[in-house]
């Protein structure tokens, strides 16, 4: 019995803190991934948390520009986001005439 509650713990823990399966729902990153593109996501890159918690096992490397980043929508969590990074801590963001610059610098759009 206890061999099978510890594969039962096993699975929900890698299913919830290792490996991510996402299917993208918006075109916001057409250009690199297509709506309804299904993703297998490692989610430890950036660190290991217990599962239904906010207790970190293991902190990972931090992102960096250019990262893929996969997070819960503020306004609605059961909604998962699928966005590029352009800028870490500390760095100020501008968009003028659609055009990106962070830290003042001019950020080309990555090719098509």
């Amino acid at each position: 019995m206890i061999k099978y509650i510890l594969i039962v713990f096993s699975v929900l823990f890698l299913g919830a803190s290792v490996v991510g399966f996402f299917r993208v729902t918006s075109g916001s990153m057409e250009d690199t991934l297509l709506t309804g593109d299904r993703l297998v996501v490692l989610e430890y890159w950036y660190g290991i948390k217990f599962p239904f918690s906010d207790y970190v096992i293991f902190r990972g490397r931090e992102p960096v520009r250019g990262d893929i980043l996969f997070f819960r929508n503020p306004r609605n969590p059961n909604e998962t986001m699928v966005k590029r990074c352009v800028a870490v801590g500390g760095q100020t963001v501008q968009i003028r005439a659609k055009e990106l610059f962070v830290d003042g610098v001019e950020i080309p759009l990555p090719p098509k």
